[in-house]
């Protein structure tokens, strides 16, 4: 197992509806649904808690 594996065990799972904008960060314990949207420069980080980010939802 990687150090980075270790580090961050949790995968992204996301909708493919889902919408990252270029320049977005997501790491981590994040799930992402459908028709959701991460915008320009935002970060999402689910690296000690799980974030999630429902439906219809930005």
């Amino acid at each position: 197992m990687s150090d980075r594996d270790r580090n961050w065990p949790a995968r992204l799972k996301f909708h493919l509806t889902a919408f990252v904008a270029p320049g977005a960060v997501v790491v981590g314990d994040v799930t992402l649904g459908a028709r959701s949207s991460v915008w320009f420069n935002t970060v999402v980080r689910g690296d000690s808690d799980r974030v999630e980010v429902g439906d219809d939802t930005n």
